[in-house]
């Protein structure tokens, strides 16, 4: 048989069984993406999108897993239970994009900007977050566990029941931002600025939150047990029916505006 009728012979075999080969499945949906940014479902696996204009793409349920993403530009883009996982999102514009249920386990969205955008059950599980602008991002119950927000910009974020356990955010920005229920275990909170956070039944416990800024915070009803509060600034801040076991606290300016030195050494 001559080679060209082999070739045609094992594509026809592999449509007839529906196992069209991943490479070709692949570029045909990268070539529609680019015709058309719409790809529902499509398999961009390891695909470079690095600078690309995907401005309001359509890509629900995409396979993004491993693609490089940086500096693309994705606003409003349309991404629901999309795969990012290990995505190089670094610096990506993502404003206003609506990425509700994706997964973004390790991806890396360094100095990335979010503002306005729909996390909502997301998956951020280890993503590097550092110095991202997330201002007014929705992450509501957003698996952030172990992830890096050092630096980030989460001013007036929604992050209701978020999961936060051993989660990295030393001067992470979160004046007025939502974080009721939210679990913040064990998480690095040092040197943040939480000023008229909402924290009511926060799970705090074991979190440093020394030399954090706390001023107006409302922590009605927050676990705060084995909590570092040493130099920080509770003035104004609601405490009302908080759980304070073990607090540790030393220069750390209370409600009242007193101060308390209880464990300073």
């Amino acid at each position: 048989m001559k080679p060209q009728l082999i070739v045609l012979a094992t594509l026809v075999l592999s449509w007839t069984v529906g196992t069209i080969p991943s490479h070709a499945r692949n570029k045909d949906d990268e070539n529609q993406l680019r015709r058309t940014k719409i790809c529902r479902e499509c398999d961009l696996s390891g695909i470079n999108l690095n600078n690309d204009d995907l401005i309001s793409a359509v890509l629900p349920n995409a396979n993004l897993s491993n693609a490089g993403l940086r500096n693309a530009v994705a606003l409003s883009a349309y991404m629901p239970s999309a795969d990012l996982s290990n995505a190089k999102l670094k610096q990506a514009y993502l404003s206003s994009a609506y990425m509700n249920d994706a997964n973004l386990t390790g991806a890396n969205l360094r100095k990335a900007y979010l503002t306005n955008a729909n996390l909502t059950r997301a998956n951020l599980t280890r993503a590097n977050l550092t110095r991202a602008n997330l201002t007014r991002i929705n992450l509501s119950d957003a698996n952030l566990t172990g992830a890096n927000l050092s630096d980030a910009n989460l001013t007036n974020a929604i992050l209701s029941r978020a999961i936060l356990p051993n989660a990295n955010l030393p001067s992470v920005n979160l004046r007025r931002a939502y974080l009721s229920d939210a679990n913040l275990t064990n998480a690095n909170l040092r040197k943040a600025n939480l000023s008229d956070a909402k924290l009511t039944g926060a799970n705090l416990t074991g979190a440093d939150l020394s030399d954090t800024d706390l001023t107006s915070a409302n922590l009605i009803g927050a676990d705060l047990s084995d909590t570092d509060l040493s130099d920080s600034d509770l003035t104004g801040a609601n405490l009302t029916d908080a759980i304070l076991n073990s607090v540790l606290t030393c220069n750390t300016t209370m409600p009242d505006g007193t101060v308390d030195n209880s464990d300073c050494k």
